[in-house]
């Protein structure tokens, strides 16, 4: 407590607990997003992966690339196609054969990662389209970048593919 302060308005400054962000500020056009800002999770996590396939899902529709212990990977934070480092996984499935609709696909893992401590740090989707614009190389770079597969040109059975 301040000395200054007298009791009437430290008890006020206790009665008002001081609050956690529990998202990172969202950035201004001048401000780019710091990924730095985003605290490290508390949460006990699960050996790398982290999150497995889902459990209805049959090996045969399991795709992607194997874990490597050091890469770089691109995320979109803010409004901004960030590169950072470390353990990357690529995994692919289907959502058919998972039994899972695009929606639950990416509603039950996005509760995985908020339940592993993660925070959602970007402010649009890989499909917008004056973030595609400003993308060197245009959308077919950036889905590659991203590991994102354009289910409209792959060979995946028609079915929409979800990436983690």
């Amino acid at each position: 407590m301040n000395p200054a302060t007298s009791p009437a308005s430290a008890a006020s400054e206790t009665a008002t607990p001081p609050t956690i962000a529990a998202t990172p500020a969202a950035p201004t056009a001048a401000t780019p997003f710091d990924l730095d800002s985003v605290a490290m999770t508390t949460v006990n996590l699960p050996p790398f992966p982290y999150v497995d396939y889902p459990v209805t899902l049959d090996e045969s529709y399991r795709t992607g690339l194997p874990p490597t212990p050091f890469d770089i990977a691109y995320v979109i934070a803010g409004n901004e196609l960030k590169t950072v480092e470390g353990k990357v996984s690529i995994r692919r499935f289907p959502n058919n054969p998972a039994k899972l609709s695009v929606v639950a696909a990416q509603r039950n893992y996005d509760e995985v990662i908020k339940a592993l401590g993660g925070v959602k740090v970007n402010k649009l989707e890989p499909t917008d389209s004056a973030f595609i614009k400003g993308q060197p190389g245009g959308l077919e770079t950036l889905l590659g970048k991203l590991h994102i597969n354009d289910s409209r040109r792959s060979d995946n059975h028609g079915l929409e593919s979800f990436s983690q």
